[in-house]
């Protein structure tokens, strides 16, 4: 990344910043979860990096942690639903992405629905569950065109 920033960088300290902040307990412990969590489970596998048994073990001990303080969190739900993917466990997948559909402040949140609704339809195109995805990529598309996006 320094050849795009222009600054010096080093992930596996900044990955180690992020895990010392969540487990320090702080106000800010979430925050370094949620970016620890989503490099380990979205942007490794956005980079085409594989996630090591370890890291996964890691990301659900975790996720364990953060639900007694954050039951109903869609972000780490979205992140629960990425853990289950990378071990390809897409109906466990569905499952939480579905709990999550459900919150009220997603009436709210549009663009969040819109971003399960899109996450559910990639999840069935993996599974091959053609018509669930293009129910899903319906919803999201119906989601931005109401809000004015499109």
């Amino acid at each position: 990344a320094s050849w795009t920033t222009g600054f010096e960088v080093d992930r596996a300290a900044g990955l180690e910043m992020l895990r010392t902040c969540q487990a320090e307990g702080g106000v800010y412990a979430p925050i370094g979860a949620l970016g620890w969590l989503s490099f380990t489970l979205d942007t490794k596998a956005f980079l085409g990096e594989e996630q090591t048994e370890a890291e996964l073990a890691e990301c659900e001990a975790l996720l364990e942690c953060t639900k007694a303080s954050f039951p109903d969190s869609l972000f780490f739900g979205i992140l629960e639903a990425d853990l289950h993917a990378s071990r390809r466990k897409l109906p466990e997948a569905l499952d939480v992405l579905d709990r999550a559909m459900v919150l009220p402040c997603l009436d709210e949140l549009r663009a969040l629905k819109a971003v399960l609704s899109y996450k559910k339809a990639i999840y069935h195109l993996a599974a091959l569950d053609w018509i669930e995805a293009a129910e899903a990529f319906e919803l999201s598309q119906a989601i931005y065109k109401a809000s004015g996006r499109r």
